[in-house]
Formats: C-alpha cells, structure tokens, sequence
C-alpha cells in the first residue's frame, strides 16, 4: 500500500455571529476546505479522503485542518 497524503489548510477562527453557531461555521470551513484542496491539487484524482485532524491554534487565531488522502482500492475481481 502506497503512503498517505497529507495536506494541511490554515484558515482563520470562525467569528462569532448571530445568525449561525459557532460548531456551524466550523463544519462549512472544513467543508469548504476540503473542496478547495480537491480543486486544487489535481494530483488528489484517483485518491479517497480518510481522515481529518484538526487543531485550534488560540493564540494565533488560526485553525489548522489536515486532510489525508489515500489510493483507491480498486478490486481485482469485480474491476471495481
């Protein structure tokens, strides 16, 4: 099995607001993150996300998301 990759977005805290919460906003950041790396990094075709790490940085005001990716399997057998 080939190696992970592994890419890492940095993105600013979600602001306070009234209209959404804040774990709301978190989810579309790392939504709209995760897209974003797949358009751009055409190198990711052909590859599943598996796993997502991310961590708050307070003092910076960042938060920093790790996308993994991984080959698809494709079966032997079934072709797919």
């Amino acid at each position: 099995m080939s190696e992970p990759i592994k890419i890492i977005e940095v993105l600013p805290l979600p602001e306070p607001s009234r209209f959404r919460t804040r774990s709301t906003q978190f989810l579309r950041m790392v939504k709209m993150a995760v897209s974003r790396v797949r358009r751009g990094h055409p190198e990711l075709e052909g590859t599943s996300l598996y796993d997502i790490g991310i961590r708050k940085i307070p003092a910076e005001g960042k938060l920093e998301v790790t996308l993994y990716f991984r080959p698809d399997q494709v079966n032997e057998k079934t072709g797919a």
